[in-house]
């Protein structure tokens, strides 16, 4: 008698159906068994989805083509086709949004870590760079995608948020940093394009976060960096080559800084109080490269601060597709085409 154990059932993006069985006899179960792959289609597909915390029941009759193997003389008689009827279960949470459906995988969607700022966001990928060392740190786990934008101040950050983080980004996304400031505290009277009250950034701050929240993040997966501390000593050399006047000062971004510090607690989000912890260093002026955006040691310092957050999300997340030496070379479609984005095991 020949037994047929279906060990996995998948679908994949042609609309085929993969199959991996074992053969068997049950005369013979322990002296003889051996594993096949089939690809073959399915001939009816019947799927019943029912709502949220049920399961999902697709029945498959399958036509494989078997091999009845004969124990004793280890030889392989006549092929024969022999209908099988699968039934595959698989639970359907609504846990999170974070947890992708089946849809999603096949289409290659990978979880998200998204950087949200200004120019000091933007120029993060460079070598060195604070955005460079989340990327290394989630290769294959997690896309980080930067949404730095130079010279951005908070309203227009608040403007943009429906198409620069739009939902479709948001439901896969897993991780948000939001650095904004720096413009905001631009002096009124002397850059008034620049300029946002500080009542206002906070606000700002806040409906960002909300937008996020709304995406489906969590508190705890959104972290607020504040502005880092001005020099305005290296600063005033730039306005100088630029003919304009010194539009900003330290004391006046500390105000911005703990506006986004209350923020985050009002929220209660992560936080990076960038301004206090740099200046705690008696030479905090070598982490600027020219009196406002951050030099080499800097972005290394902001990091530090940061790993920690990542460091928790790598640990959260699968590394997405088996390594090299995991894949079967005689059938690699059986190893690669099925769902093996990655799972989040919680934050």
């Amino acid at each position: 008698m020949i037994i047929v154990d279906i060990c996995s059932c998948f679908l994949n993006p042609k609309r085929e159906y993969w199959v991996h069985y074992q053969v068997r006899t049950t005369r013979h179960q322990a002296l003889r068994s051996f594993t096949l792959h089939s690809h073959c289609h399915s001939s009816h597909t019947h799927t019943v989805t029912a709502h949220s915390h049920s399961l999902i029941s697709v029945q498959c009759h399958l036509f494989l083509q078997l091999s009845a193997y004969n124990l004793h003389s280890q030889s392989h008689s006549q092929y024969t086709y022999t209908k099988v009827t699968v039934t595959l279960l698989q639970a359907h949470h609504r846990i999170h949004r974070h947890h992708r459906d089946m849809s999603a995988n096949m289409r290659g969607v990978w979880p998200k870590a998204v950087l949200f700022g200004d120019s000091i966001t933007q120029v993060s990928f460079e070598e060195g760079g604070w955005g460079a060392a989340a990327a290394n740190l989630l290769q294959r786990k997690c896309d980080v995608v930067n949404r730095g934008l130079s010279g951005y101040n908070s309203r227009w950050a608040r403007i943009l948020l429906p198409s620069i983080l739009p939902q479709d980004l948001l439901k896969h996304t897993v991780l948000a940093t939001i650095f904004f400031g720096a413009n905001d505290a631009s002096l009124f009277e002397v850059a008034p394009d620049k300029y946002v009250p500080v009542e206002e950034y906070a606000s700002n701050l806040k409906t960002i976060v909300e937008h996020l929240k709304d995406g489906g993040l969590r508190p705890e997966q959104i972290i607020l960096i504040t502005p880092p501390p001005f020099n305005e000593v290296e600063w005033k050399k730039v306005c100088i080559t630029k003919g304009i006047p010194n539009n900003k000062s330290n004391a006046n971004t500390g105000q911005y800084s703990r506006a986004c510090i209350q923020a985050a607690k009002d929220m209660q989000t992560q936080s990076v109080d960038l301004w206090s912890r740099m200046q705690e260093d008696k030479d905090w002026q070598r982490f600027l490269i020219d009196g406002l955006h951050l030099s080499l040691e800097g972005s290394q310092f902001l990091w530090q601060h940061l790993q920690e957050h990542f460091e928790r999300l790598a640990k959260s997340l699968e590394m997405i597709y088996p390594t090299w030496d995991k894949i079967d070379v005689d059938h690699p479609e059986a190893t690669l085409i099925t769902d093996h984005v990655s799972s989040i095991k919680g934050l």
